[in-house]
């Protein structure tokens, strides 16, 4: 069977489906996600309306103006890195060998069938100025093409033309990251990560790509061995215990409530660290199939976003797709934020403090 069901922003969608061998599934793709964009349409509390020209041009005015605010605070971000480096002489000193760091930028808005961006950037140093010198000259290019940006607020947010979605901009959030070691948030451009849902975002990228056997962009220097160790401690061993604290789960997923925020850590039954291999895979395979259907709201009766571990493994939910095509809700970048947020919690209080909000002290 071949025909067009529906529409896929102003083009039909063609499906097709071979119903005797079972082959393909187009035409059950196809109406979940129709049926979720209807559901996202119909959870709104307010139905959707035109709004007037000068509400429009109020739109625009606004986030020309918040673009232009945190382009600012980029622009001071890099003098406050410049300006530590210049005052401190001892940050100079050379270290035993090369220390390798990534610097991440995200760039979050919206564009008809757009990919969200993530761009990350890989350095070495021999001495922590030299660190902060690379990073402060990363982040200056990314903030002079900024400039070029706001030269036409045009290009900051377009109005529809063509039946085409917003097209939307948003100044970058920047991280260093540690490329050796456990994963170590250096800075970031954000002063208070916590209230920053792009930084979140980015937090949660990042922490994701740190792993070495199934990552597309890894940072990873050291040997794999050493990141196994801290990945079990951190993500299993700490908050995957069974019961009596005798074992731990090597699998369980992360659900965070999208209404109240609240995160529900759920074990995987089955997966207990002492049984056979065979036995937790297959316990593992049943539990991501529930995660994935939990966090289908076409398919879930609750309300959650969140994400899967097992191992090194992430695995994140995808299904939040809104009608005005927003890519922070696109794909798994809601899931990079509820992995961020849950990172922000479970990380020390001195961690926090000292490595991400902000802070250029020397380590």
């Amino acid at each position: 069977m071949i025909g067009a069901f529906g529409y896929d922003g102003f083009k039909p969608r063609w499906v097709r489906v071979v119903s005797r061998t079972n082959r393909n599934a187009d035409v059950d793709l196809m109406l979940g996600q129709f049926a979720q964009r209807r559901f996202g349409r119909c959870k709104k509390s307010e139905p959707e309306t035109y709004i007037t020209k000068a509400q429009r041009d109020e739109a625009i005015s606004q986030k020309v103006k918040a673009f232009r605010q945190k382009h600012e605070q980029n622009k001071k971000f890099v003098a406050d890195l410049r300006a530590h480096r210049a005052k401190y002489p001892s940050l100079r000193n050379r270290f035993p060998r090369p220390v390798h760091f990534s610097v991440y930028s995200f760039r979050p808005g919206s564009k008809f069938r757009g990919t969200t961006a993530f761009w990350r950037v890989n350095y070495a140093a021999w001495s922590y100025a030299e660190m902060l010198n690379k990073a402060a000259n990363r982040i200056q290019n990314l903030v002079n093409w900024e400039k070029s940006i706001l030269s036409n607020s045009e290009r900051v947010m377009r109005n529809m033309r063509n039946r085409d979605a917003d097209f939307t901009r948003a100044p970058f959030t920047h991280m260093a990251v540690l490329g050796s070691g456990a994963p170590r948030i250096l800075w970031s451009s954000s002063g208070d990560i916590k209230n920053c849902k792009y930084g979140q975002a980015l937090l949660g990228y990042i922490f994701r790509n740190s792993d070495p056997t199934g990552s597309p962009k890894p940072f990873w220097k050291e040997n794999r061995k050493n990141f196994l160790r801290f990945h079990a401690w951190k993500w299993t061993q700490t908050v995957a215990m069974t019961k009596d604290f005798s074992d731990y789960h090597k699998a369980f997923s992360v659900y965070e409530d999208r209404a109240t925020g609240k995160f529900t850590v759920n074990l995987c039954a089955g997966t207990e660290s002492h049984k056979p291999a065979g036995a937790i895979a297959a316990a593992q395979k049943e539990c991501v199939a529930t995660f994935t259907k939990e966090t289908n709201p076409v398919r879930s009766k609750i309300n959650v976003r969140g994400f899967f571990v097992s191992g090194t493994q992430f695995i994140f939910s995808k299904h939040e797709e809104t009608p005005d095509y927003d890519e922070m809700n696109n794909g798994e970048v809601p899931a990079y934020g509820a992995l961020g947020r849950w990172i922000l919690q479970t990380l020390p209080k001195k961690d926090t403090n000292a490595k991400i909000e902000g802070s250029l002290a020397a380590s």
